[in-house]
């Protein structure tokens, strides 16, 4: 009779919903937070270690996650601390995984403590690996909404600052924007691989000619005399240089074309393979970061949707004008989180002991 009754299941498909079923579970039990002892030091702290492989993001992909989890860590009352040292970055040099930690080239640690002092220590959350901690310090698309943009603008202002040579570098390339940035219209244009890959529930971008369409019009609206543009695309950066000649202004980036990236593959991909040791990677995010800052400087922004607009928009102290493209995405609108989803649940997955459950 057992036998008799297995002809009737369809084996196939019940493989294929165990094994995602399976493999769903798997992979959030793997990516949830842990609790951690490596010493008895700072018995009286939580540390709240973020960091996790992503060689996919720039610069401001892994800042912005950074403020996500630095939101959730010190509401709770643990310290974050960064740690791109043990976990490898699009900037991470090929011999520098568990060496260099990418974050203190950029940036100091939030609270001071590093990693040195984490790992000795009694109480050490390792953060779940996802982009935010929950949906409650989940950034989405916030670019219009003036009091979550304020939200995450109060953590970057207490919580992150520079590495000393990069602001020393940031302050002097403010004098690439005549008077500071007054008159001047920043507009970052992303293109590249959001055009070549297409890629599914990400923001579609606009063309160069409707960015440049748009730029006109705020310039003379206005009173704009020059524009700063910040792309990582030669080919967008070409469309504008024919029509907006010396009143154009660029800071030193490397720049690709479209037709320089591989089937398939993610403009990091190509990043990687142009700027191979520690100290060219290292510069290709100083020069991205600084395109964001200078932006941050500008009277007027237009910017389409990706983490470098959300970067501009968080350090700017507020634009006179300001526009983000929405042009929905590729693939259609995001599915709606599923009742189990770990992001709409909220902790992703983590145990907390009780006396360091998040308050």
């Amino acid at each position: 009779m057992k036998a008799n009754s297995k002809r009737f299941i369809p084996r196939k498909i019940v493989s294929l919903g165990t094994r995602t079923v399976i493999f769903r579970a798997w992979s959030q039990f793997l990516r949830r937070a842990k609790m951690r002892s490596y010493g008895h030091e700072n018995p009286d702290k939580t540390f709240y270690v973020i960091g996790f492989n992503d060689t996919a993001g720039g610069i401001f992909w892994l800042l912005n996650k950074a403020l996500m989890h630095i939101s959730f860590a010190v509401e709770a009352g643990y310290i974050p601390v960064i740690d791109y040292k043990n976990y490898r970055t699009q900037y991470t040099g090929p011999n520098d995984l568990g060496k260099v930690n990418v974050w203190e080239k950029y940036f100091q640690q939030p609270f001071g403590y590093s990693l040195d002092d984490v790992y000795k220590s009694k109480n050490v959350i390792l953060a779940a690996r996802y982009p935010a901690p929950d949906r409650e310090h989940f950034m989405g698309n916030f670019y219009n909404d003036k009091s979550r943009i304020q939200y995450f603008r109060s953590f970057f202002s207490k919580y992150i600052r520079y590495d000393s040579f990069v602001k020393a570098y940031l302050e002097e390339q403010i004098s690439l924007l005549p008077n500071g940035g007054v008159k001047t219209l920043g507009v970052l244009c992303r293109g590249t691989d959001y055009l070549t890959m297409r890629p599914k529930n990400h923001p579609i971008p606009p063309t160069s000619q409707q960015v440049i369409q748009k730029a006109k019009n705020v310039m003379t609206e206005h009173g704009c005399e020059t524009l700063f543009l910040a792309t990582e695309d030669e080919d967008v950066y070409s469309d504008f240089h024919a029509v907006f000649g010396e009143r154009l202004i660029v800071n030193r980036q490397t720049r690709i074309k479209r037709s320089q990236l591989p089937d398939g593959k993610p403009l990091a991909y190509q990043k990687m393979q142009i700027a191979q040791s520690s100290e060219t990677r290292f510069q290709a995010g100083l020069e991205y970061l600084c395109a964001i800052y200078l932006l941050s400087k500008c009277s007027c922004f237009i910017g389409t949707r990706c983490g470098g607009t959300k970067g501009a928009l968080i350090l700017s102290s507020g634009f006179q004008y300001e526009y983000t493209f929405d042009l929905g995405m590729y693939g259609g609108q995001v599915v709606p989180l599923k009742d189990n989803d770990p992001m709409k649940v909220g902790r992703l997955g983590i145990d907390y002991p009780k006396h360091v459950a998040p308050r």
